[in-house]
């Protein structure tokens, strides 16, 4: 991919840019439109849509019945982005093309986020934008027009080279207040690191997720290195903690395999919470890459829809 400035990357430039190939092959997008509310049945007449008629209740019955519905709608897409100062975490990069090849975890995000706007966008469909750290930041409800739209990304442009420290994480609390604000029956597509968060407080907000019909994907942004595999030398470090500017001195020898042993737990702890509901979990390591982690999960979510 060639940028046509590499002085300025903007999200929507970077978006355009690699869509063309990316979900080439898959001829279809896995993120659809949906009929809302299934209202009753009604006699089959002449002219009506074969694509609605009820085969099943027909075989039973040996009537012709057709679905009807309160409304038929595109998708509608909440994204939800945690720009907590954790998220910065390896390096905040000042140049386009060290994002594109080793972004942190917020730019990570943001670009994922941005292939998947374009996807939607090219089918028609409505989403929205959510930025948080331990509140609500800035909250863009779906939508399909060209100015909400303009919104997002320059929104999003905004924090491509954020690098603010000391900037707390309350995810669970932030994404059950959205929950409160979009519409029934959404689809939540949420980018965080999650550190901070007792897996547990995730099952109420998933519970109020779930009571309105939302459909969740969650991409669990993390670095294998040095976060789920502690691969620092061996020697005495002090690391600090990027949201609360707190330091501790350690041992890596000495705490790796537990702090491993923990770090594992953690996530199967997490897609267990996520899985009991229904919704997806992604583990989105970045040694894997944006593209990658996207098309790998698009395919899959393709498959099994």
């Amino acid at each position: 991919m060639v940028l046509q400035n590499q002085d300025f990357l903007t999200i929507e430039l970077f978006a355009r840019e690699i869509m063309s190939g990316f979900i080439t092959g898959m001829h279809s997008s896995p993120f659809q439109g949906f009929s809302v509310e299934f209202a009753e049945h009604r006699m089959y007449n002449p002219g009506d849509s074969l694509r609605h008629v009820d085969w099943k209740l027909m075989a039973r019955t040996d009537r012709m019945f057709t679905k009807k519905y309160e409304e038929e709608t595109n998708l509608r897409c909440q994204f939800i982005i945690d720009i907590s100062s954790s998220m910065l975490f390896p390096v905040v990069h000042d140049k386009p093309e060290a994002i594109l090849s080793e972004p942190n975890k917020l730019q990570f995000s943001l670009l994922t986020a941005a292939i998947i706007m374009k996807i939607l966008k090219k089918q028609r469909d409505a989403y929205g934008l959510t930025l948080f750290d331990s509140e609500i930041i800035f909250h863009k409800t779906p939508t399909l027009s060209v100015p909400g739209h303009a919104l997002i990304m320059n929104k999003m442009n905004e924090y491509l080279f954020f690098r603010d420290k000391n900037h707390a994480s309350r995810i669970s609390k932030c994404v059950e207040e959205v929950g409160y604000r979009i519409p029934h029956r959404s689809l939540i597509i949420i980018f965080s690191d999650t550190w901070e968060e007792d897996p547990e407080q995730w099952n109420n907000t998933l519970s109020l997720l779930k009571h309105k019909r939302n459909e969740v994907v969650f991409f669990h942004i993390f670095q294998k290195k040095h976060e789920a595999e502690m691969g620092f030398d061996f020697h005495p470090m002090e690391l600090q903690d990027l949201e609360s500017g707190n330091k501790i001195k350690i041992q890596p020898k000495l705490i790796q395999q537990e702090y491993e042993k923990h770090f594992k737990k953690r996530l199967e702890k997490m897609k267990l919470i996520f899985s009991r509901f229904g919704y997806d979990y992604v583990e989105a390591c970045l040694e894997d890459g944006y593209k990658n982690v996207l098309q790998t999960y698009l395919q899959k979510r393709k498959y099994f829809n």
